[in-house]
């Protein structure tokens, strides 16, 4: 019977505490996780899915807002994209530098400015 009650304990421990960071966290995780996010739906938005499956993105920093609950984080995103120029296919490589303001709501990271530009 102890057994069956240390057991018991322990399943409520793991399930009380969590097996890890969710998106919406409301810490640093969370807000690098929904950057990440963010920043492959905008490339699959304007490139398509596949381009966006193989950017690779880089969180360079993340800093604390002065108030409770915001977050900045900076991103870079490389990847390669193949487009039809004169007859000819073309391979292009880029670097999209990304930075969020992120404020949160007490369950999810909502975006208060995001902005991108291609090096």
């Amino acid at each position: 019977m102890k057994h069956i009650f240390a057991v018991l304990t322990v399943c409520l421990l793991i399930f009380t505490v969590g097996c890890g960071a969710k998106p919406s966290d409301y810490s640093k995780a969370g807000a690098k996780e929904t950057a990440i996010q963010l920043v492959k739906e905008n490339i699959g938005n304007r490139l398509g899915p596949d381009t966006a499956k193989a950017a690779k993105i880089k969180v360079t920093k993340v800093k604390e807002g002065l108030t409770e609950g915001r977050m900045f984080v900076y991103c870079t995103a490389k990847y390669k994209r193949e487009f039809m120029a004169n007859g000819e296919k073309q391979v292009r490589k880029d670097t999209v530098n990304y930075s969020f303001e992120l404020q949160h709501n007490g369950t999810d990271w909502n975006v208060r400015d995001m902005k991108f530009h291609e090096e």
